[in-house]
């Protein structure tokens, strides 16, 4: 699925990829059987952002796997605030994870872990 910047570029194709606008089209395909069948487990669905794609899809998710850092940049797009979720009682931790020193590098990250939410219900 692409975002708005797809509209710049008329009949936007990708090589080996479906081009899709919206979410309802690219669910629609990602639900469909493997054809031929070559044994690889389609039982997950997974979004990889922007923020509105997250915000979009995630209605329709029963988990989130989020990669959570620690450092400081100016930003002015996130992703949903998945711990607000949490504190609402939407959405309950699932795997903490352990936070983990970065090898040093000039990206300013300083540590990273990988959490897993639930949905509740």
């Amino acid at each position: 699925m692409t975002t708005s910047w797809y509209r710049t570029i008329p009949q936007y194709l990708a090589l080996g990829a479906t081009v899709v606008t919206d979410l309802d089209a690219a669910l629609d395909i990602a639900r469909q059987e493997a054809i031929p069948d070559d044994g690889l487990d389609r039982s997950e669905i997974w979004v990889i952002g922007g923020a509105q794609v997250f915000q979009e899809a995630l209605p329709f998710a029963s988990k989130a796997f989020v990669t959570k850092i620690q450092t400081s940049v100016d930003a002015d797009t996130y992703a949903p605030d998945m711990d607000a979720l949490v504190d609402a009682g939407l959405w309950e931790v699932a795997d903490p994870g352990h936070w983990k020193r970065t090898q040093k590098d000039d990206s300013g990250i300083k540590r990273y872990r990988f959490v897993t939410y639930r949905k509740i219900g």
